[in-house]
């Protein structure tokens, strides 16, 4: 049972790193006492033929080129093992009678040369015109296989296959988390997800340059923090209340975090994050001091001094804003009061009052605090990129 417990484990720690693909189908063949084991690929006319992984006496590069170049395409266990309902075995052996065998071009001038002389396989996967096939292989000092060990071959197939599919659903997954992390990379605005406490999930290199500056936002012991006492206490109440109870999480929230030593500052936008609940739960599983109780917040951070005017271009665009609207949008979201802005551009707070309503209007949104919240959640979505 402790051999079988380690295949098995062998088996699932493939699935997780493909390194050990190949130490997984050796681990077969020594429960099955096999000399060799191979793992094929075919195409669906199974004419081209090609070992994918193999352990043993197969395991050697002019035996993988003789197979290739001659000897697949004349291999007639390949069409024997086609025609089994995934997953079912059967042996060479029970197939065909010894005349038949002996007599055969691939026994003869391939398979006995490498001293083997019986096979066991089975179709693995079928997909996409492809089939993959397992075998095991033994000597002519062993004896053939038999019923018994059809059925342990079985076993293993059945933990192969599900380690398979879910290595190739992994590898998708990363693959799509790879492009994602590089997209956001390659954006200006900040992107930073974090727990509910404030502790650094994922960063990206806008967010890490941001955080490197110290100079209004920093990360200390794994937590995100504002430097200034009274503004920390704010970040961390609206990272709290994003994160909030329950599988909708809380809400939205825009804060804006001053430079020591700058009128400028920074506008953050509190979201809440939420994974599925079942993968969340593998993800507890997998690496509880990561995901902590779920509830994650992606913090979107944009800096008051990037002057990148596409952004608010394409808000403009977007919303048909007029050029006093947009500068207007610009001040309140970069965290301007109503009344500075009307002073500092030298209009009455009703002028102000008016293009306030008309952003209103076509934001579909009330109050100020709402406004900001879609122009940064925009400008996330409309911020420019470039390439470090």
């Amino acid at each position: 049972m402790t051999l079988e417990r380690d295949i098995v484990d062998g088996i699932y720690a493939a699935a997780l790193d493909e390194t050990q693909w190949s130490s997984a189908v050796q681990g077969i063949g020594t429960a099955l006492n096999a000399q060799s084991v191979a793992l094929l690929l075919a195409d669906e006319n199974l004419v081209a033929r090609n070992l994918s992984l193999a352990a043993g006496v197969i395991d050697q590069q002019w035996v993988r080129d003789a197979y290739r170049n001659y000897f697949g395409k004349v291999d007639p266990a390949v069409a024997l093992f086609a025609n089994m309902p995934i997953g079912q075995a059967t042996t060479t052996s029970m197939a065909w009678s010894p005349r038949t065998i002996y007599r055969d071009e691939f026994y003869n001038d391939f398979y006995a040369h490498l001293t083997l002389r019986d096979a066991m396989g089975a179709p693995l996967l079928r997909k996409d015109g492809r089939t993959a096939f397992l075998s095991a292989h033994r000597d002519k000092d062993s004896a053939l296989f038999d019923r018994a060990e059809l059925e342990l071959f079985g076993h293993y197939m059945g933990h192969l296959r599900k380690a398979l599919t879910i290595h190739c659903e992994l590898s998708h997954l990363r693959r799509r988390a790879e492009t994602l992390e590089a997209l956001f990379d390659r954006m200006n605005l900040g992107a930073a997800l974090t727990d509910g406490a404030g502790r650094v999930q994922y960063l990206n290199r806008a967010a890490q340059l941001i955080l490197a500056r110290n100079d209004g936002l920093a990360q200390s012991g794994g937590m995100l923090m504002a430097r200034h006492r009274g503004t920390a206490t704010k970040l961390a109440k609206l990272i709290a209340a994003a994160a909030g109870d329950g599988e909708l999480g809380g809400g939205h929230g825009t804060l804006t975090v001053q430079r020591p030593h700058d009128d400028r500052g920074y506008v953050v936008l509190a979201v809440p994050h939420r994974p599925l609940p079942a993968m969340r739960d593998l993800f507890a599983l997998a690496d509880a001091k990561t995901v902590g109780d779920g509830n994650s917040v992606l913090l979107l951070i944009r800096d008051a001094n990037d002057n990148s005017p596409s952004g608010f271009a394409a808000l403009r665009r977007h919303f048909a804003l007029t050029d006093s609207e947009t500068e207007l949008l610009k001040a309140l979201t970069f965290g301007e009061s109503l009344a500075d802005y009307c002073a500092r551009r030298g209009v009455s707070i009703n002028t102000g009052k008016f293009h306030l309503r008309h952003l209103f209007a076509k934001t579909d949104t009330r109050g100020q605090s709402a406004l900001v919240r879609v122009a940064v959640q925009m400008l996330g979505n409309f911020a420019p990129f470039s390439y470090h």
